[in-house]
C-alpha cells in the first residue's frame, strides 16, 4: 500500500533562507559586539528570531495524509468532503496545471471514473503517494511525454495521460 489516510506527514521546514539570514545577522552582530564595535540588543535579538524560526515548525499542528492510494483504487479526504475512485471504474487520467506560482498548488493529477466518479490529487499528494508510479503499473499506455510537459507548464492547461479504450467523451470534472 503506497498511503493510508490520516498518518502522520513529516513536518515540513521551510523559511531556510529566513532562518539562515537571522543566523548570519546574529553571528554579525555578535562578532561587532566582541569586538566592541555593536551593543548585544540586535545580535540577541537576531538570535531569539533565529530559535523562533528553527522551532515554528514543532509549534505548529502537524499535518496528516489526506490522499489514499491502495489496491482499491484513490481516496482524497478535504473539506468539503470525500472523494474516491476505483481503479476499474478510472476512465480517463489527466494532469492540469494552473499559473498559481510557487505559493499555491499549480498541479493536479485527475483521476475520471464512470458515473461522474472521480477525485483531483494534488501533486505535492501526488508525488507522497507514488501516484505516478501506481498508474504506469495498473493503466498500460501513459504517455509520459505529456506527464513531462505538464510538469513543465506554467499556465493553465489540461493534458490527458491516459483514457481507457472505448471510453466515451464525457465531460471531464473539474478539480
Amino acid at each position: 500500500m503506497a498511503s493510508k489516510l490520516g498518518t502522520p506527514l513529516a513536518r515540513q521546514r521551510s523559511g531556510h533562507v529566513y532562518l539562515f539570514a537571522a543566523a548570519a545577522v546574529a553571528a554579525i552582530s555578535a562578532f561587532g559586539a566582541f569586538r566592541g564595535r555593536y551593543g548585544w540588543g540586535v545580535s540577541g535579538w537576531a538570535a531569539g528570531i533565529t530559535v523562533f524560526l528553527y522551532v515554528l515548525p514543532w509549534l505548529t499542528p502537524r499535518r496528516r495524509e489526506n490522499v489514499q492510494v491502495d489496491d482499491t483504487g484513490v481516496i482524497v479526504v478535504i473539506n468539503k468532503g470525500r472523494d474516491e475512485v476505483h481503479w476499474d471504474e478510472v476512465t480517463r487520467a489527466r494532469i492540469i496545471t494552473r499559473s498559481a506560482g510557487p505559493w499555491g498548488e499549480d498541479v493536479f493529477f485527475v483521476l475520471d471514473g464512470t458515473g461522474g466518479k472521480g477525485c483531483a490529487i494534488p501533486h505535492d499528494a501526488a508525488v507522497r503517494t507514488r501516484l505516478l508510479q501506481e498508474l504506469q503499473a495498473r493503466f498500460e499506455g501513459i504517455d509520459d511525454r505529456k506527464v513531462i510537459e505538464a510538469m513543465g507548464s506554467t499556465s493553465r492547461a489540461t493534458f490527458v495521460i491516459w483514457e481507457k479504450p472505448g471510453a466515451g467523451n464525457e465531460q471531464p470534472r473539474k478539480p
